[in-house]
């Protein structure tokens, strides 16, 4: 079956002011405002306002690749957005996502990629979307007053949706007012915060718990090694792994990482523990397992003594700071 293309005349244009729905706002507060007041009203009560609601197969409908959120963390591992789709699944889908409409006729979510994923997920057949027509610095700002409403956005995203507003052209008063910065300097530290090495960032189990000041400096730091320095990313990848441990904090993993790239510390290698096997004095088979900090003898006899030393290196390891 031939695709459904959608006449780009019938859509409202961005400059179209009839309603107060028709155009996204500047400010930061403004723009959730905008898309509050859209998620507020019922399909039918957007109808009436004048904005043409469309239902397409999900299968048409793609991300916009402008929307910077990490699936890892807002959809798939997150309790909240299981609930979300079993509430799809039962009553429907209740309020409007926000699209656009794209040159070859595409539509593009804007808003709306949780309903969109929940829809997928359950066969829903037909999403309801709201088409407008808006160019890329419009369609950023609306995917960053949706995003900001996520307690869970984390700085680094907050950095790449920044990113991809300047991209779009914004200027620098326009991306300090998008993230209410009050200097040059916090738009810089954001700007290359987003530039930061993925296979770097990769190492931390939680890139929430990364805070803005200390993904500048890493990201500065881990740029900066590579121009004094001969040795392979990979080589000062598997360096830096070793400064992350389970219980550490981001923060004070980050310091002792960025200690090691400017020369000022080196990896310290983690506690593992040693097997030796002897007799006693009495003839008993014994185990000692010796680490560092001291030593355990345990009778070999009637004792699973390898799953006990796997545990005990596997503690030491984890737990070494």
């Amino acid at each position: 079956m031939a695709k459904k293309r959608i006449d780009p005349s019938s859509l409202i244009d961005d400059n179209q002011e009839a309603t107060s729905l028709n155009t996204a706002p500047e400010s930061p507060d403004k723009q959730v405002s905008y898309i509050e007041q859209i998620e507020n009203n019922s399909i039918s009560e957007l109808k009436a306002k004048g904005l043409l609601v469309s239902e397409m197969d999900v299968s048409e409908l793609s991300v916009s690749p402008l929307n910077t959120r990490i699936d890892d963390f807002l959809t798939t591992h997150n309790e909240e957005f299981s609930s979300f789709v079993e509430d799809i699944r039962e009553q429907g889908q209740l309020q409007a996502a926000i699209g656009r409409l794209l040159p070859d006729g595409k539509v593009e979510v804007l808003a709306g990629k949780n309903r969109l994923q929940a829809c997928r997920i359950i066969g829903r057949k037909l999403l309801i979307v709201i088409l407008k027509n808006i160019n890329d610095k419009a369609a950023v700002r609306i995917m960053f007053a949706e995003n900001m409403k996520r307690q869970e956005l984390s700085q680094y995203e907050i950095s790449l949706q920044l990113k991809a507003f300047k991209d779009s052209g914004a200027s620098t008063n326009e991306l300090k007012n998008m993230t209410n910065a009050k200097s040059d300097a916090a738009i810089t530290k954001r700007l290359a915060f987003s530039e930061i090495d993925k296979d770097l960032l990769a190492i931390f189990p939680d890139i929430r718990a990364i805070a803005l000041e200390d993904g500048y400096n890493l990201t500065s730091a881990f740029h900066n090694y590579f121009k004094k320095n001969d040795k392979s990313k990979n080589e000062v990848i598997n360096d830096l792994n070793t400064f992350v441990t389970p219980k550490a904090k981001a923060n004070n993993i980050i310091k002792k990482m960025i200690d090691y790239l400017k020369g000022n510390d080196k990896p310290k290698p983690r506690e593992r523990a040693k097997k030796v096997s002897l007799i006693d004095k009495r003839g008993n088979s014994m185990t000692v397992i010796k680490s560092k900090t001291g030593e355990i003898k345990i009778k070999s006899d009637g004792v699973d003594v390898d799953s006990l030393f796997s545990r005990i290196s596997s503690f030491l390891e984890n737990n070494d700071s």
